[in-house]
């Protein structure tokens, strides 16, 4: 059988909507079937292109022997709802961009949309199950506009609320069959459309964790590792429990729109025990940075080479802001590789007026980067 999930997220983008599509296809691939993907850019929870995906409209790759079909889309975290339906609108749009494959849209026996967000699933729906007539299954796995109502989004009964329960009931209307994320996404469904073929899928990760017995010393740490958007509003957590008087550590892991705020919020204490702040994020702008240091340094070298003038004082300086941009401790350990190969690059550097700044300096303010505070 030949599947093609449709989703506005995918890996490497990370989070519970990713990771959850991801398992999806990774799990069908092992059990025989033959899977493909259609999917925007990669952006989330950053909400910018990352690096080598950008300056793209299309692509197609291979990962995990899963063919992969990327689109452009209007990629933003911000918390404005005009900016964040644009970004939905605009993969909702890219994705017709497929239909010239006509003849490997014919070859699915099965499309797999993803829902939310609704817009996007709507438009495939519209493409795939209205325009080729292809036998359509929705995923969802959180209710919309219902969501969007109980976190204040959106007020019931008004316009934008009434437009949006349409769209809904279009979807769910519209395909062969829903399978939900939850009993009560279930049920809801059934509710609407009692002859709607439904199932519960509960998307549980393939994972294998040791146990290992340890003696508790010191505080107490409690770990989470996730989004920081508007629904898990972690900044409240953060607000109304006082960590220190319980003495708990907690450590976040993550990335999402609420990351700004919350990293101002613990400014404001200089004891507050929240140690890890950013993981995820960090991670990626380190790879970023890095991979910008180093094409930087691969340019300057090869004009060297080519007899060209180059000012190496100016790429020095260029390179040692970015480096001053990224001083921190819990990317330097996982970036050793790419420092290293920055500090290599740096020392080759010839043409070096004396009088200005030389190799060694350059070298130095590199090892700088590695005493991270």
């Amino acid at each position: 059988m030949k599947v093609l999930i449709v989703s506005f997220y995918y890996e490497p983008e990370v989070g519970a909507a990713p990771s959850r599509i991801t398992n999806l296809a990774k799990g069908l691939k092992a059990s025989g079937m033959d899977v493909d993907v259609l999917t925007c850019l990669p952006n989330y929870p950053k909400g910018r292109i990352f690096e080598g995906y950008r300056g793209r409209f299309s692509m197609k790759e291979m990962v995990d022997g899963i063919n992969v079909y990327r689109y452009w889309t209007y990629a933003t975290i911000s918390k404005n709802p005009l900016k964040r339906v644009l970004a939905m609108t605009a993969f909702a749009t890219t994705l017709w961009a497929f239909a010239r494959r006509r003849k490997l849209i014919k070859s699915y026996d099965r499309i797999i949309i993803q829902s939310p967000p609704i817009l996007v699933a709507a438009s495939a729906i519209a493409l795939f199950k209205k325009g080729f007539g292809k036998h359509t299954i929705l995923n969802v796995s959180d209710l919309w506009p219902m969501s969007a109502v109980e976190l204040g989004f959106m007020t019931e009964g008004s316009l934008s609320h009434r437009a949006m329960s349409r769209i809904e009931r279009f979807m769910y209307r519209s395909v062969d069959a829903v399978m939900g994320q939850s009993s009560e996404i279930v049920e809801h469904v059934r509710n609407m459309f009692p002859e709607r073929r439904t199932f519960l899928y509960r998307n549980l990760q393939p994972i294998q964790v040791e146990s290992l017995a340890r003696e508790r010393s010191g505080a107490l740490k409690i770990v989470y590792a996730g989004l920081f958007g508007v629904a898990q509003d972690m900044l409240s957590l953060l607000r109304s429990v006082d960590f220190v008087k319980l003495g708990v550590e907690m450590h976040l892991y993550g990335g999402g729109n609420q990351m700004a705020e919350i990293e101002e919020y613990i400014k404001t204490f200089d004891s507050f025990n929240i140690e890890a702040i950013k993981l995820e994020n960090s991670y990626n702008d380190a790879r970023t940075a890095a991979e910008e240091m180093i094409a930087i340094i691969d340019d300057c070298l090869f004009l060297t080479e080519k007899n060209q003038k180059v000012d190496v004082v100016a790429t020095l300086k260029l390179v040692g802001r970015k480096l001053a941009d990224i001083n921190d401790k819990y990317f330097t350990a996982n970036y050793t590789d790419a420092l290293t190969e920055c500090k290599t690059k740096l020392a080759t550097v010839k043409r070096v007026e004396k009088k200005k700044v030389s190799a060694a300096d350059s070298v130095k303010a590199v090892v700088t980067m590695s005493a991270a505070k």
